[in-house]
């Protein structure tokens, strides 16, 4: 039976029920007084996102292309995935120049595919997930771009970039990096966080 102002949302009642160790119904079945939006847990500590089944995890690029070629890289979420990938990186480009960054929806992975590993050790020292990071061969060319351009800049050699937002990236999505300036490697360092869709978010 349907109870008033019911939550249907079941990353919050995980997390309150694993939190507090409680067994059987949901502890939160509803959004007032359970869970209210202007609860603050901790200042949502990280540690917290383990017990809603929020997954961290991180992966490196590092592209030298050949004479002629620009370096890049690649992260999707593939389309069958089932989950929502909220998705920061560094890049620093070993010369001066700069690079672009694109989302599309490319069905397929660069030639590298690269290790992405879990950054909160309670899911496993060596647990993956289900985003994909690739990159070209070394010496070989970075594929056209591809969706839209979401954000372009200039760079000093060798220093690091932070992107000064999140991209979320649904299932069946990617991001694309692309150097401006041939044959300068580019290193990139992704961090994102994985968590299962809820299905008000099909």
């Amino acid at each position: 039976m349907a109870i008033f102002n019911e939550s249907l949302v079941g990353r919050y009642d995980r997390l309150g029920s694993r939190l507090h160790n409680v067994k059987g119904h949901p502890v939160h079945p509803q959004v007032s007084p359970e869970i209210q939006h202007v609860i603050v847990l901790e200042n949502d500590r990280p540690e917290f996102r383990y017990l809603e089944g929020t997954k961290p995890l991180s992966a490196r690029t590092a592209h030298a292309p050949g004479a002629g070629n620009i370096a890049g890289a690649r992260l999707r979420n593939p389309a069958g995935s089932g989950v929502l990938a909220v998705v920061r990186c560094d890049v620093t480009v070993e010369g001066a120049g700069g690079f672009t960054i694109n989302l599309g929806g490319v069905v397929a992975d660069l030639t590298q595919v690269q290790t992405a590993l879990a950054t909160d050790t309670r899911f496993g020292v060596l647990s993956s997930g289900a985003v994909i990071v690739s990159q070209p061969a070394n010496a070989a060319a970075a594929p056209a771009a591809t969706g839209f351009t979401c954000y372009s800049t200039a760079l000093v050699a060798n220093t690091p970039w932070r992107l000064p937002f999140s991209v979320v990236l649904a299932p069946g999505t990617t991001i694309d990096i692309r150097n401006f300036v041939v044959n300068t490697q580019m290193d990139c360092n992704f961090y994102w966080t994985e968590r299962q869709l809820e299905a008000a978010e099909v």
